[in-house]
């Protein structure tokens, strides 16, 4: 839920924390249409201004958590159209864009992973 990652976030004042724990109950309340909202919608929802949802759609940690689940849901949705498909008739462009967007739902779980850094130390050599 969104509340928990608001909750991790460390660089918050609390007046600023306890806004964005109410924008994020709204935003958990009304999943999963929210993850496709804009902050002009989402506004609606709450008290909250469309600025003050934009930028706290902005937070790093805000949007990996909803790319992360539109991500999931894309691939979801994707697995069970192929499933239609095993049981029915699709023409050659159907599945061709069935695969598309199960390959780009599958890219963007990728990216959204943190990089690894690996550092390597190589020692001077001792000179005889």
């Amino acid at each position: 839920m969104l509340v928990d990652v608001i909750d991790r976030v460390e660089d918050l004042t609390p007046v600023l924390r306890n806004a964005y724990m109410g924008m994020a109950e709204v935003f958990d309340k009304n999943m999963p249409k929210a993850l496709y909202m804009d902050y002009y919608e989402l506004a609606e929802l709450s008290e909250a201004s469309p600025l003050a949802w934009e930028k706290f759609l902005d937070v790093f940690d805000v949007k990996r958590y909803i790319s992360d689940k539109v991500a999931k849901m894309t691939e979801i949705a994707a697995r069970k159209t192929l499933d239609r498909l095993a049981n029915s008739h699709l023409n050659a462009s159907d599945i061709s864009a069935i695969k598309e967007i199960l390959s780009n739902a599958q890219d963007n779980q990728k990216s959204n992973e943190l990089p690894q850094v690996v550092f390597t130390f190589i020692p001077k050599s001792e000179l005889i």
